[in-house]
């Protein structure tokens, strides 16, 4: 198999399609790529926009140059942050959290793992494609051959009502459908939701781009499935904010770039765009990009960049449920392009956050 896509464009890179408005702030366009004022490099996020995306309140700074916020860390969680339910047919019944739970894992340590998804809330109890999560959480039991019964109607009326109680303004959150019932936490449900704070990618992130790593030795036994055993296999490489990268990304046996350890990847090479086609999660952040690509007029193919060709792309980014879309600048310490985000990643972004003003809806319609 050759290390470059067959399809890879050896022509001159074709013209992106530019939106028709470019400078038009949506109200869920947060972080936000556009507008730029001349010569800034840094975007301009309107303080009501930060707010409604990020729900970190009246939390603002604003100097152009020094956009960020400082976000508490884990160890300053306030004793109510972490939460944990068991979902049941006369509602969500609260379980007990360890004092110590820094993590969801942290939360089912000793429990029969099984399958989960994890997604965040919008405007505090809205979702975004909350089909989806629960379709592909259906899809992954019947890979692992169970003939375990979701009760949905449930599991939506426990997300609505323990989000709708959250006291942050945007939760984090996972779901569970356990192997075996959560006898050690003193329920005999199967079915866990657990609410953390939300924390977005700082705008600096987003204009800036991040590092991320390549991961030669962790793989997805079943790649379909999303599994809790993957989501603590992981573990042994940590990423994130004050990481020495902030994501990692797999690799089959050949050397191709899978998808990352919670996000999806895609690569581009003149003016197309690159993810795999196989052996990765069906990421819903990544059906969602799939579906914006061609509506904006981006070519897409699905294959995989191969790790000897990194050095030859012009942009990259990842995708995922917490995280939007987030440029790549460095990929294995190689740095991306010109080494700043790309023009693609910041039309997509903006379509993407089109996409979710249109399309957040809460747990249970009314």
């Amino acid at each position: 198999m050759p290390l470059w896509p067959a399809s890879w464009p050896s022509h001159t890179p074709p013209a992106i399609p530019q939106p028709a408005n470019p400078t038009a702030v949506s109200p869920f366009t947060i972080p936000l790529l556009y507008p730029f004022q001349a010569g800034d490099e840094r975007p301009c996020l309107s303080q009501s926009a930060w707010k409604i995306i990020s729900g970190l309140g009246d939390i603002w700074h604003t100097p152009r140059r020094q956009v960020g916020l400082q976000f508490a860390p884990m160890s300053a969680l306030d004793p109510q942050d972490v939460q944990l339910f068991a979902v049941t047919a006369v509602g969500p019944v609260p379980l007990p959290v360890p004092p110590t739970a820094r993590s969801f894992d942290d939360l089912y340590a000793g429990l029969a793992l099984g399958v989960y998804s994890a997604l965040r809330t919008f405007q505090h109890n809205q979702f975004l494609y909350l089909d989806a999560h629960i379709d592909r959480t259906k899809r992954s039991m019947s890979l692992l051959g169970w003939d375990y019964r979701l009760d949905e109607a449930a599991l939506r009326r426990a997300l609505q009502q323990v989000c709708t109680a959250y006291h942050r303004p945007e939760a984090r959150v996972r779901f569970d459908v356990l192997a075996e019932p959560a006898q050690a936490l003193g329920t005999d449900s199967r079915v866990l939701v657990a609410l953390m704070p939300f924390t977005p990618p700082t705008p600096q992130m987003v204009a800036d781009g991040v590092a991320v790593g390549l991961a030669t030795d962790l793989a997805r036994q079943r790649p379909l499935a999303k599994t809790a055993d993957f989501a603590v296999a992981r573990r042994r490489y940590p990423a994130g904010p004050g990481a020495d990268v902030y994501e990692y990304v797999l690799l089959d046996a050949q050397g191709y770039l899978l998808e990352g350890t919670g996000t999806n990847f895609y690569g581009v090479r003149q003016g197309v765009v690159y993810t795999a086609g196989q052996g990765v999660l069906e990421g819903i952040t990544r059906q969602i990009v799939l579906d914006l690509l061609p509506q904006l007029g981006i070519p897409l193919r699905l294959e995989a960049v191969h790790r000897d060709t990194i050095g030859l792309l012009d942009e990259a980014f990842i995708s995922g449920s917490s995280r939007a879309i987030l440029p790549v600048v460095a990929i294995d310490g190689q740095p991306i392009g010109n080494g700043r985000p790309g023009p693609i990643g910041r039309r997509l972004l903006i379509a993407y956050n089109e996409f979710v003003a249109k399309t957040i809806r809460p747990a249970i319609s009314e």
